[in-house]
């Protein structure tokens, strides 16, 4: 759990992830197809892991319109149970950041269960959530965050290339807490103790949409 964790952001070691998969629900059978990871040291990129998944079920015509994988490009690909041994040694002592984290979260549980282990508990750093509970943008989307702060968005929907953008928004977004005081894992999360400064919603800055 990330409540009660008082080390700031720049001291964590992350590892930044997001997955593609062949539709919305994890539980109704929707399955990981790609997943990206970018581990950090003071919030700078210092490794990478990208890797394209064999679903084992066809995709969905709708999700391929949006990340652009095709069943050309996972056929042959290794099953999620074969890409763990690489996986889980990049995730572990490493705080989990992703936007819409319940989602990337809610699929890696799936996979590992089918692979007959569980995703160990880890510090979850949520984006979406930072966004949501400290400002008052008009949309919390990936997308519209990152434009908003004139984020690259080259290879959007691609694991690697959202969970970069993931990496650049965090650190957008600690910077602005930042000038108001807040730094800790904690407070950038939103689970700071009640009455704390760190659960006042700002206005959003005057930043370009």
């Amino acid at each position: 759990m990330i409540t009660g964790d008082q080390r700031c952001l720049a001291e964590a070691p992350l590892a930044v992830l997001d997955v593609e998969t062949t539709g919305l629900s994890a539980r109704g059978g929707d399955r990981v197809i790609e997943i990206g990871v970018v581990l950090t040291s003071g919030l700078e990129e210092v490794d990478h892991f990208e890797q394209l998944v064999d679903p084992g079920r066809p995709l969905d015509p709708r999700a391929t319109a949006v990340n652009g994988i095709t069943a050309q490009m996972v056929r042959g690909q290794p099953r999620f149970s074969e890409i763990l041994p690489r996986l889980e040694p990049l995730l572990d002592g490493r705080v989990l950041v992703a936007h819409n984290a319940s989602f990337d979260l809610g699929f890696l549980r799936e996979e590992y269960r089918r692979a007959g282990t569980r995703l160990p508990e880890r510090p979850v750093l949520d984006t979406c959530r930072m966004a949501r509970s400290h400002f008052s943008f008009p949309s919390n989307s990936l997308g519209a965050l990152t434009r908003r702060f004139g984020i690259s968005s080259r290879g959007a929907h691609r694991a690697l290339a959202d969970a970069r953008m993931t990496l650049a928004l965090l650190g957008a977004l600690a910077s602005l807490l930042e000038s108001r005081g807040l730094c800790t894992l904690a407070q950038l999360a939103g689970v700071a103790p009640a009455g704390s400064s760190s659960r006042r919603r700002a206005p959003h800055p005057g930043l370009h949409s």
